[in-house]
């Protein structure tokens, strides 16, 4: 039986890379996981608070700060074009981050009393730094995705968990407070894009690359169109953590971070590896079969959570005060609270480079507008308490999201049937139709 089983692995390469991220990353989930109890009780929900907040100004960065020509590395038929797009994020990252360090800067400490953590507007600037890593790892694992380095990404998925935790209850032992979060996070990301550079750098630096103003011109919708999209989602998704943070305080942020951290952490752990080989699938499919392969992912994404995510609702509630101490107590009723958002986000985050894929970010973009102001209208408006406002914002959220899934598959429907067209289709026009334009400038015949 073992063996029939390593045989259907070994011919279904979609699971066998899929279960080659899993294996890294559920061990990199399990350690903070298993370290929770130990840092709850280091750091109090106030000081998570201060740090989810910060966070949630990374988040935004990160959005934006490649360009999002990291997304654009996995698409290119060409070597030489995926080299120069790892260039051109990683030069694009370093010049976002290095105006928003300066930013952060001047308006630091105006920015640090609206949050509510006048203490801290120091480490507001150091976000920028915190951004630049993360933005960097992106660019590097899109290039092992490229290439189902997958094996490799798994180990430094495990390499990263174990120096933020272990740096994290260092730290928090010392009583450094948010900082300590900061800095232990800043410190894992770091070493991962350290170590996935020097696994990488030869491939990428010591050979030829397309020229930097071609790739711009080719992936120009990437920036225009993706990032002003991603750049939306961030500011929902985050300015929901802001907004939380303004309305209450920085305790009741700390809840929620909380909750969502960690009971996001199932989901993540098979979503994650799921999203980076279906990117890499969806990029290499032919017309006829997206909606077959979008409906599929949507169908198995609810199979696998739908179990894991009912236990969540019903078991939160009395465990969390239990695991991690009688202070988060409200982070179990929240958690509860989030099952159905969190539910629909794990259906359709897989399925959502679709429209990259496809060049329909445009549609993704309007649709991104209701989508941003839509949830934070409703916390704005909705708000007698910290969980009511959080239960009202879920069952929003999963409204939208389910809207989101009917938009993937009319997208993919349409691509099926002509609509829409991959990035290497539009860059082959774009070159025709300059070739028949040169051509009628010299009075020969287009083709």
């Amino acid at each position: 039986m073992i063996g029939r089983l390593r045989q259907k692995l070994a011919n279904h390469e979609f699971l066998r890379h899929v279960l080659t991220l899993m294996s890294g990353t559920a061990v990199a989930q399990l350690i903070p996981i298993l370290a929770s109890p130990i840092i709850s009780r280091l750091y109090t929900p106030a000081e998570m608070g201060v740090f989810t907040i910060c966070m949630s100004v990374v988040a935004v960065v990160v959005t934006i700060s490649a360009g999002r020509y990291d997304l654009a590395i996995v698409l290119p038929r060409k070597e030489e074009d995926a080299r120069g797009l790892v260039k051109l994020a990683t030069r694009f990252n370093t010049v976002v981050c290095t105006v928003v360090g300066l930013l952060l800067l001047v308006f630091a400490e105006p920015l640090a009393e609206r949050m509510g953590i006048p203490g801290f507007r120091w480490w507001l600037v150091a976000t920028a730094g915190i951004s630049w890593a993360f933005a960097q790892a992106s660019v590097f694992s899109y290039w092992c995705n490229r290439h189902k380095g997958y094996g490799l990404l798994a180990r430094n998925k495990l390499g990263q968990a174990v120096a933020t935790t272990g740096t994290q209850l260092g730290l928090g032992a010392l009583s450094w407070g948010p900082a300590g979060l900061l800095v232990s996070t800043f410190l894992g990301q770091a070493w991962s894009t350290v170590n996935l550079f020097l696994r990488s750098r030869k491939e990428i630096y010591r050979l030829p690359h397309t020229s930097t103003r071609q790739l711009m011109r080719e992936h120009r919708k990437m920036p225009l169109l993706n990032a002003p999209t991603a750049l939306m989602d961030s500011v929902r998704t985050n300015g929901v953590t802001l907004l939380i943070g303004n309305l209450f305080d920085s305790v009741a942020v700390g809840h929620f971070g909380q909750a969502w951290k960690l009971l996001q952490t199932p989901a993540a752990l098979i979503n994650s590896s799921l999203s980076q080989v279906f990117f890499q699938k969806l990029a290499t499919v032919e017309r006829g079969g997206m909606l077959r392969i979008v409906r599929q992912s949507a169908v198995r994404s609810a199979l696998i959570g739908a179990v894991p995510f009912t236990l969540i609702y019903f078991l939160s509630p009395p465990l969390f005060p239990i695991v991690f101490g009688e202070p988060w107590a409200m982070s179990g009723l929240i958690g509860a609270a989030l099952v159905p958002w969190l539910f629909m986000n794990f259906i359709t985050s897989p399925i959502s480079t679709v429209f990259i894929v496809t060049q329909r970010q445009g549609t993704l973009f309007w649709f991104s507008l209701p989508f941003t102001v839509t949830p934070l209208l409703v916390l704005w408006a909705y708000h007698p308490t910290v969980l009511g406002a959080v239960t009202a914002l879920s069952l929003t959220m999963t409204v939208m999201l389910a809207a989101f899934l009917v938009l993937a598959l009319w997208v993919s429907w349409g691509y099926d049937r002509g609509v829409g067209r991959k990035a290497d289709d539009e860059a082959a026009a774009e070159a025709e139709a300059e070739a028949a334009a040169e051509a009628e400038q010299l009075g020969g015949p287009t083709t």
